[in-house]
């Protein structure tokens, strides 16, 4: 019996993973800016997931799944700030102090953009639910706005006119908050 549980359980992963491992990654590199370590926490967002799957309900597994991606990265870049670096004997410690990403003020700065980057998400999520839909159906899962069209049951012309509207409260939003 548990050899078949583990097999549902192995196939359900592996059904989540190529279901939502793309959007997982993008949404870890708004954080962190580089692909590897993007990939790297969509790894282990999803090794958390095995281990929670009993818990997490069907409907909630994408939002579950961001919002481990996202405290995973916050981590990373917390601990990036801190880290030690090593230092060749043929490179100048110079070398390192000048790269601007291993300075806490960088580290830092990246997650304040990306802490206002998510309220300025969830206001939109909240005051223009349609348009937040829109616009995560076609950056994050990357549908044609003919796709959306049809999976939402309206015309392409008006899924063109949310995301363009979207975007110019995004800008809006930005500009008050500055």
């Amino acid at each position: 019996m548990w050899h078949v549980n583990g097999r549902k359980h192995a196939e359900k992963m592996q059904e989540l993973y190529e279901q939502y491992s793309g959007v997982v990654v993008k949404h870890a590199l708004c954080f962190v800016k580089n692909r590897a370590e993007a990939e790297d926490i969509c790894q282990e967002a999803f090794l958390r997931l095995d281990r929670n799957l009993y818990k997490v309900p069907d409907k909630k597994v994408k939002a579950w799944l961001f919002n481990t991606a996202g405290r995973l990265a916050v981590d990373y870049l917390r601990h990036r700030g801190r880290e030690y670096l090593s230092i060749d004997e043929e490179e100048s410690p110079e070398q390192y102090l000048s790269d601007e990403r291993t300075q806490p003020e960088w580290v830092l700065e990246r997650m304040e953009e990306n802490l206002f980057y998510q309220k300025a998400m969830e206001r939109l999520k909240e005051e223009k639910p349609r348009w937040f839909q829109v616009m995560e159906m076609s950056y994050l899962e990357e549908m044609s706005n003919r796709q959306i069209a049809k999976e939402l049951g309206i015309s392409a012309n008006l899924v063109s006119q949310w995301k363009h509207r979207a975007t110019d409260w995004l800008r809006k939003a930005y500009g008050k908050e500055d």
